[in-house]
């Protein structure tokens, strides 16, 4: 696992500003950070690890079997909203989606995205009070959440709306 994060803050540290590398690697040595968040991260990471045992299994077999896992522990996880849950839901929207998976498993990020705007909304992430209730660091992260989840509700739109406006292919026209 402290290859893959190696492998998650080199290639997705800017896109996920929310997990700082020093944080995620003293959880993962103080065995605290959670089994879902682990999962997500390393369903991202596993495409771009160049470890030898990754390779032979195959990059995409490997992936989607930690996203799977996090798929069935996010189905467990109770309905008490919590910051690195959300981060784990906004984690596997985008290895979803940079899977290719936007229109055979539409329906599958757009869940994730209406599960990840509705646990930021619990969590108080639209509230001003919320942003100014903590440290400058935490606010930080929090804000950085907050532009996640929009930025998945924008993709979800416009994947939404070019499968629909999508043309049917000939072989499905009816004649």
């Amino acid at each position: 696992m402290a290859h893959l994060l190696g492998v998650f803050c080199n290639n997705f540290e800017r896109n996920f500003p929310f997990l700082q590398y020093d944080d995620l690697s003293r959880r993962l040595y103080n065995n605290s950070l959670s089994p879902i968040l682990a999962n997500s991260i390393a369903a991202i990471s596993s495409r771009h690890s160049t470890n030898p045992e990754i390779l032979t299994r195959g990059v995409s077999q490997v992936s989607d079997a930690y996203c799977n896992v996090a798929k069935r522990l996010l189905a467990a996880t109770s309905v008490t909203p919590y910051t690195e849950v959300l981060h784990a839901v906004v984690i596997l929207f985008w290895t979803e989606y940079k899977a290719g998976r936007t229109s055979s498993e539409l329906f599958v990020n757009f869940n994730h995205h209406q599960m990840a705007t509705k646990m930021a909304f619990n969590l108080g992430l639209g509230s001003e009070s919320t942003m100014s209730a903590s440290s400058e660091r935490e606010r930080s992260m929090l804000r950085a959440t907050w532009t996640s989840v929009a930025q998945m509700q924008q993709m979800t739109t416009t994947c939404m709306y070019r499968c629909l406006r999508r043309p049917q292919s000939f072989a499905n026209r009816e004649i």
